[in-house]
């Protein structure tokens, strides 16, 4: 079986077209058609916009549909795996509550699945990758916010109205009021935490232009505030995996995300995790086993080999 698989993000749309030893082929990419802020609000140029989208899926398709038996998507926001509806959450307007599956089906004249682009990634590690053995476990995705996977007794979790895993909307301290964002795991433990704790210490301007690999260069360097950021940071995501833990019995997790290629970044979180854990003497004494790290065996790929394993799945 061949599948074509989109990978839809909030800058570009990923495809490929993947069989089931996980062989791909003709990849390539296309700007993700979406809504502009100020026309958010308007029903019917976001009407517009979503068919625009099912354009673009469908025009890809024609070039394929010879050779695949379906399409699989990985996709933001709540999904519903089994009515291939997109619920809510995630930034792309033009898809929220859509029938995408449905829709993109009746287009093209093929089965077609979809599935949460970080529980994707958490299929792929749990069916193909680092998470392969365990019966509980999770993916924490380090981007522009945290991408979350959960894995409870061998599945990955969807959750009754599909918002399990949703990481970014955890509160990190409780002293702080509940609507500050700054306060969230998705702005404390993301690249946007990172890079907004570096251009504090530097005492740069807050919009200042910076990107994870600018930042990663400083610290290669040795530079003395890159090297401070960066363990504060991992402290602060290895908390945030602490707690996790502690609530759902975690064997595992993989880090995942553009910067978990940076081996400084996983052997920090390991580190920091170390000296929480033998900072927490009544947790430590009774036995409770201590939580691995590890990164993600996929990352570009993830999200689209895991949607393949969803359309397996859900067959």
């Amino acid at each position: 079986m061949k599948l074509l698989v989109f990978d839809v993000g909030g800058t570009e749309i990923k495809y490929s077209v993947i069989d089931e030893g996980l062989n791909m082929e003709d990849s390539s990419y296309f700007p993700t058609p979406k809504t502009p802020e100020e026309d958010k609000e308007n029903k019917a140029i976001v009407d517009k916009d979503y068919v625009r989208f099912l354009d673009s899926l469908v025009e890809v398709y024609h070039r394929f549909e010879a050779s695949v038996d379906g399409i699989a998507m990985s996709l933001p926001g709540f999904i519903d795996v089994k009515n291939g509806r997109q619920c809510g959450g995630g930034a792309i307007q033009g898809i929220i509550n859509r029938d995408i599956a449905e829709d993109l089906s009746k287009r093209c004249g093929c089965p077609v699945r979809i599935a949460n682009d970080a529980k994707c990634a958490a299929m792929a590690e749990k069916v193909y990758g680092n998470l392969k053995d365990c019966g509980n476990a999770g993916v924490f995705i380090i981007g522009t916010g945290v991408g979350g996977g959960l894995i409870i007794n061998g599945e990955v979790l969807n959750g009754d109205h599909f918002t399990a895993g949703e990481l970014s909307f955890i509160r990190m301290n409780v002293n702080e009021p509940w609507d500050d964002r700054e306060n969230t795991m998705g702005d404390v433990c993301s690249t946007t935490g990172l890079l907004n704790l570096y251009r504090a210490k530097k005492q740069l301007h807050k919009d200042a232009e910076l990107s994870g690999r600018d930042f990663f260069e400083k610290y290669h360097e040795n530079e003395p505030e890159a090297i401070e950021c960066l363990k504060v940071f991992c402290n602060h995501v290895a908390q945030a995996i602490l707690n996790l833990s502690f609530i759902l019995d975690l064997d595992r997790v993989a880090v995942g995300g553009g910067i978990s290629r940076q081996s400084a970044l996983i052997d920090g979180i390991k580190s920091e995790l170390n000296d929480l854990w033998e900072k927490t003497g009544l947790v430590k004494d009774s036995g409770m086993k201590q939580v691995e790290i590890v990164p993600c065996k996929y990352l570009n790929e993830a999200n689209q080999i895991g949607a393949l394993c969803y359309y397996i799945k859900e067959q």
